[in-house]
This record gives structure tokens, sequence and C-alpha cells, in this order.
């Protein structure tokens, strides 16, 4: 026989329901268990460090796609990997750099912010090709530097707006710009209402605020 039980409306608090069984039954044979429930699975990477293109060495951002591909930033071997959804291995995008955040927009291009060497970097979609898209990889004050960046955001129009924290300063880069402008802080380290102090964590609305 099936036995079922039905909650009347949804409860804040844990439910437990008593059953109790006896005599003798072997499971698979005299009776079944079917339990929904959330469990967690690996998706990429093997529990163990490595840099076969089914590991990760110290992952840092990542991100996914509409599609449930993933996007990791694998910060120790110095590459973007991609994870198609199923795999047992990823894909290498881009390498030769250390990357710090991921993301990806809608067209399926991936950009990778890398901290240590001072630049923002871009995968084509279209031709899977990689450029430098903010930053020149040395750091600097210029307006076409950064120093030491460690969060970025990318609007839907591909402005690239980036917390370049040893500067005191947030950057935003249009498409196609060789330099940046500043949006926020002065470049100097500082408590007045238009400066910043080693600035963090950055969120850009649909205002572009």
């Amino acid at each position: 026989g099936i036995i079922t039980a039905t909650i009347s409306a949804a409860h804040s608090k844990l439910v437990t329901i008593p059953l109790t069984v006896t005599g003798t039954a072997s499971i698979g044979v005299d009776y079944s268990t079917a339990f929904v429930s959330k469990v967690a699975s690996t998706v990429a990477g093997t529990g163990t460090q490595g840099s076969g293109n089914n590991q990760l060495n110290y992952p840092q951002g990542m991100d996914v796609d509409a599609s449930g591909n993933i996007y990791i930033a694998d910060y120790n071997n110095n590459r973007v990997m991609k994870w198609a959804p199923g795999a047992t291995s990823g894909t290498v995008l881009m390498s030769g750099f250390r990357p710090s955040k991921i993301h990806v927009d809608a067209s399926g291009n991936v950009y990778a912010l890398s901290q240590q060497n001072h630049r923002v970097s871009k995968w084509k979609l279209s031709d899977s090709s990689t450029s430098i898209v903010a930053g020149t990889g040395s750091y600097g004050t210029g307006n076409n530097q950064l120093y030491s960046p460690n969060d970025f955001h990318v609007d839907s129009s591909g402005n690239i707006y980036i917390s370049d924290q040893s500067n005191h300063r947030v950057m935003k880069w249009e498409p196609g710009d060789t330099k940046g402008t500043i949006v926020a802080g002065t470049g100097t380290s500082g408590s007045g209402t238009d400066q910043l102090s080693s600035p963090q964590d950055i969120h850009v609305d649909s205002s572009g605020n």
C-alpha cells in the first residue's frame, strides 16, 4: 500500500509525522521510499586542488548564465574556466593572469577582474578572443590604470564600474575606452564626503547610480 500525508497549510516550523511500522520487510522488495529534498552536489572541481581541467586551485569569483553554464575565476591556476551543466571537466576561456571576480553578460561575453594584474579582461563569445578592456596590466594612478582593483560591475550597456581600491576611487570604463573616468572619490584617501578610503564592494543600479 501507499501511505501519504498532506499538510493543510504552509507552516513556518518543522513538521514531524510519526510513523510506526511493524513486521519484517525489505527495502526495494516490499517497499520503496521517495523523498523530495534539497541535496548538495559538486558541479565543478573534484574537491582536490590541481591544474587538470577537472580541477580547481583556490577559485575566487564565479557567475552563472541563463543556460546554467558556470564561469569560475580559477585564481591559482591563472585561468578562467567554463563548466557546462553536467560536465565532468571545464574548458579554459582565458589564461595567463590571476582572475578574482567574474561577470557574464546577457550575450555570453565573460569579464574577469584581476586584482593582482590590475586589469579587467573580456572574452568575446563571437570569436573566442580575449582583450584587456580596463587598466593596462601595470599598477598606477593614471586614468588608464588601476591599482589593486577588488570589485567590478558591468551594466547592460557594457559600461564597466571598478572599485579601484589602492587608488581610493571608483572608475567607469565605457565600451572601447582606453582610459576611464572617476565617478566616485578623488584618488586620495580620506574621510571627506568626496573621498574614499580603500573602497571594497561595488553595486550599480539600473539608473547608473
